[in-house]
């Protein structure tokens, strides 16, 4: 019976979208909570050290709830991303192609490195410092950040707080 509900509930709110004018399919997330779709490897491109990264799901399209960030790249001579730790967000990391090699730093200095595959997933809980290096061709990870947004520019590329 819930399921049922839940299941009403959703096809509703797709018809009210279809109804009220607007796409399900966008190019980047909307800035409030709606149904939507943005395809694979579209949308806002963010080029961080030779890592193309996308913003499928943001603060604003969650509200506050999530942030999803794909990356996609090579194999790469230097670390993809500066260490860094996010104060009150908690973030997961899913290897959907290639490899990755991820590093942490736990609260009490402990430091780990682990590859992760295809199919392998990962957590930084809030304040574990951690970065990663894609370390084979044609990889693809996705970083999936509660609650939404990140806390501030980490790397001063001046990010746009919508894009996050």
């Amino acid at each position: 019976m819930q399921l049922t509900l839940l299941l009403a509930t959703g096809l509703v709110s797709l018809a009210s979208a279809q109804t009220s004018g607007k796409s399900l399919i966008v190019d980047t997330p909307p800035n409030a909570l709606r149904p939507y779709v943005v395809q694979h490897l579209k949308g806002v491109v963010l080029n961080l050290m030779d890592t193309a990264m996308r913003f499928p799901i943001t603060a604003g399209s969650s509200n506050g709830k999530m942030t999803l960030l794909s990356t996609h790249g090579n194999a790469a001579v230097d670390l993809n991303v500066p260490a860094h730790r996010h104060v009150a967000r908690y973030e997961n990391f899913f290897c959907s192609r290639g490899g990755v090699q991820l590093w942490t730093q736990q609260w009490n200095g402990t430091q780990q490195v682990r590859k992760l595959t295809a199919g392998d997933m990962a957590a930084s809980p809030s304040n574990a410092t951690h970065t990663f290096q894609i370390v084979e061709p044609n990889t693809e990870m996705y970083g999936v950040v509660f609650a939404g947004g990140l806390e501030y520019d980490h790397f001063n590329l001046n990010i746009d707080k919508q894009l996050t």
